[in-house]
């Protein structure tokens, strides 16, 4: 895989294949953030069950970045919760690292919109969350995700992406780095996860 990063500042990504490779069989940090209802949610709620982390920000414009980072988690979100197999087996957490702007009721808002018009406004297998930069920083550093205010536009990011699978003990299986994967590609590797 390929990490990418914003267009604007490739040199963003020294050191990012280390991060990832480092990532693999270790303990996601512990984290405590605030999700789309507003509740508070740490690691510990997703113990049990092989789930998947990414990071996005509500206002990202690349189509090839959060946009599609979100399309894959509610289209993976809507697979699992329409499979009687896959229901309540797996979890997805999409983080935002814009606390400014990405408030509950707007990540909620922005998650109903990716799970479509008529989908029931059922968080329980994706949940979105946001916290302050000194909960969100260990966690996508963990991962060798990097981002920061875009020094000439300042309400957008440059960032890396980064995607990543969870054993039921909350070890690292997979780590995606960029967009080149798909919801297909996340369920395997839940499944894998599981076993």
């Amino acid at each position: 895989n390929v990490a990418v990063a914003s267009p604007r500042d490739p040199a963003k990504l020294e050191g990012i294949k280390a991060a990832e490779v480092a990532a693999l069989g270790k303990q996601i940090p512990e984290f405590t953030l605030t999700n789309q209802d507003g509740r508070s949610i740490t690691r510990k709620d997703f113990d049990g069950k092989p789930w998947a982390v990414t990071f996005i920000y509500a206002q990202c414009p690349l189509p090839e970045y959060c946009i599609k980072m979100s399309t894959n988690f509610s289209d993976a979100a809507n697979q699992i919760s329409s499979n009687a197999n896959l229901k309540g087996k797996y979890r997805l957490l999409s983080i935002s690292f814009d606390p400014a702007r990405d408030n509950p009721e707007a990540l909620r808002k922005y998650g109903l919109g990716y799970l479509g018009k008529n989908a029931p406004p059922d968080f329980s297998t994706w949940q979105l969350a946001v916290g302050k930069d000194d909960a969100v920083k260990p966690i996508a550093g963990f991962f060798g995700l990097r981002y920061e205010v875009d020094g000439n536009d300042k309400t957008q990011f440059v960032h890396s992406l980064r995607t990543a699978v969870m054993k039921a003990d909350g070890t690292v299986a997979k780590v995606f780095a960029g967009s080149d994967w798909t919801a297909g590609d996340l369920l395997v590797e839940l499944e894998k996860a599981a076993k």
